[in-house]
Order: structure tokens, then C-alpha cells, then sequence
């Protein structure tokens, strides 16, 4: 049996949620940083599991689900059932940023289609520059499925392969700080 038939991630997070309603008072948000379903195989099972599980969430604690792609993921199926998108071309990277309580929250795409190793791709990255500069004095925090540097486990080494534009875009920018997800 592979390695990731033997997750339930569905399970998961249904305890998780239950574990959350009684020892979370408010939260104000929840971030997701990736990996919503395990390959491309999983996607049509995957995804409308995924929107039962977004819809727990927003009866338990009607707050924001911040969703970012891992490289579990894959973009044209999640565009098509988690977002009901119908247009063209559903392969572009997914990005957005959103404001809770005076915190603005962007989430970037690091994920690639079929591959283990993460990058922000050039238009992502402009995008991230305007987010940036449109709210000086606010704080920033980014989200992101794979961490921006080396990290080696074991075997396994995967990172957001130009990490160096990445902080190039930030910096002088009011950005607190940055979730990643990669290694769970």
C-alpha cells in the first residue's frame, strides 16, 4: 500500500476541528498552506471533501479559510470544484491576499504542477511588489506551501528554488513573518 493511501487527512482534520472548538476561544482566520489532496489522482475525490471540510469550518467558527497550493495539488481541478471556476485556462498559479483585523495575509503560490520543488513565478512576484507597497504601515504575514531556503530531511531537499527574488521583493517591507507547510 503507498505511503499515502495509509493518511486520512479528511479524519484529520475533523478531529482537529473538534479539537479546536474546545480549546480555541476566537481565532480570527485559519491558514491552509498546501497539499488540500495527495496528486493530481486524488482530485476529484480530494476536492469536494475539501469544500465539506471549508464548510465545518465556517459553521464551527465563521471566520476566513485562507487556502495556499502545495505540490500535493492540482491547479485546474481545484480551480474547477473548490473556486467553481469555469474559464479557459485554470492552470494559472493561484494568489490573493486578504485583510483580517489590520493584518494583511497574502498567499502565494510556490507549487508547480507534478513537482516536489517550489518557485514564485515572475508575474507572482510583481503582483507581490504592488500587494506590498499598496499598505506601507500595515504588517504583512505571507503564506506559502514551501519554505523559502534549504531545508534537507533525510533524502528529501525541497525549497522555493528563487528564494533570493523572493526576498528581494520583501524587503523594506513590513512583513512580520512567514507560514510554510512543506514538511508536515
Amino acid at each position: 500500500i503507498p505511503y499515502e493511501d495509509l493518511l486520512d487527512g479528511y479524519e484529520d482534520t475533523l478531529r482537529t476541528i473538534e479539537h479546536l472548538r474546545e480549546y480555541v476561544s476566537e481565532p480570527d482566520l485559519f491558514v491552509v498552506t498546501g497539499d488540500l489532496v495527495l496528486g493530481a489522482r486524488n482530485a476529484e475525490v480530494g476536492y469536494p471533501r475539501l469544500l465539506e471540510l471549508l464548510e465545518r469550518f465556517r459553521t464551527a467558527f465563521d471566520v476566513p479559510v485562507l487556502l495556499a497550493l502545495g505540490n500535493g495539488d492540482a491547479t485546474a481541478p481545484f480551480r474547477r470544484i473548490v473556486l467553481g471556476e469555469s474559464r479557459t485556462d485554470l492552470r494559472d498559479r493561484y494568489y490573493y491576499s486578504h485583510v483580517v483585523k489590520g493584518l494583511k495575509v497574502i498567499v502565494l503560490d510556490s507549487h508547480a504542477d507534478g513537482q516536489h520543488y517550489g518557485d514564485i513565478d515572475a508575474d507572482q512576484l510583481e503582483w507581490l511588489k504592488q500587494e506590498l507597497a499598496a499598505d506601507r504601515e500595515m504588517p504583512h504575514l505571507l503564506a506559502l506551501h514551501h519554505p523559502p531556503g534549504t531545508i534537507v530531511l533525510g533524502h528529501d531537499q525541497a525549497e522555493v528554488f528563487n528564494a533570493d527574488e523572493l526576498a528581494k521583493a520583501i524587503a523594506g517591507h513590513n512583513v512580520i513573518g512567514m507560514l510554510a507547510g512543506h514538511y508536515h
